[in-house]
């Protein structure tokens, strides 16, 4: 199973997001056991989002440790054009997140806000829902 990580998901985790954080943890729990992916801004937008609660050096721990277990997705001119020409979801952002899943031959977008990824033959499911799914913890 190819499994394509929203950034959402891990935010939550390192900003302890309430009520979200629990699940999204679970959920990364989980990564080891599965191919498991991320889009290259990604490691970009959670370093800069982090940076008011964290420090360099405690971010780039984070992420460090995050890519042990996560690979990230190759991206290009082709992703970054199909998501321009996407006119299905509103936000850009997204829409690479997309193209970078579809890049990864992704199975799943585990995401909080799987109304975002309308249009897509990729399932979406909530951090919350995989592990219902595909396993416990504890």
């Amino acid at each position: 199973m190819r499994v394509f990580v929203d950034a959402n998901v891990i935010l939550d985790v390192i900003l302890k997001r309430k009520p979200f954080s629990v699940d999204s943890a679970a959920f990364l729990s989980l990564c080891e056991a599965h191919k498991t992916a991320l889009a290259p801004h990604t490691v970009s937008n959670i370093f800069f989002i982090t940076r008011k609660d964290f420090s360099e050096r405690e971010r780039k721990a984070m992420l460090l440790d995050i890519l042990s277990y996560v690979d990230v997705v190759s991206t290009g001119r082709h992703q970054i054009t199909q998501a321009l020409k996407n006119d299905e979801i509103g936000d850009f952002e997204d829409a690479l997140q997309l193209e970078c899943a579809r890049e990864f031959n992704a199975d799943f977008i585990v995401t909080r806000d799987p109304k975002n990824f309308t249009g897509t033959t990729i399932e979406t499911i909530s951090p919350k829902d995989f592990v219902a799914k595909f396993g416990s913890i504890g």
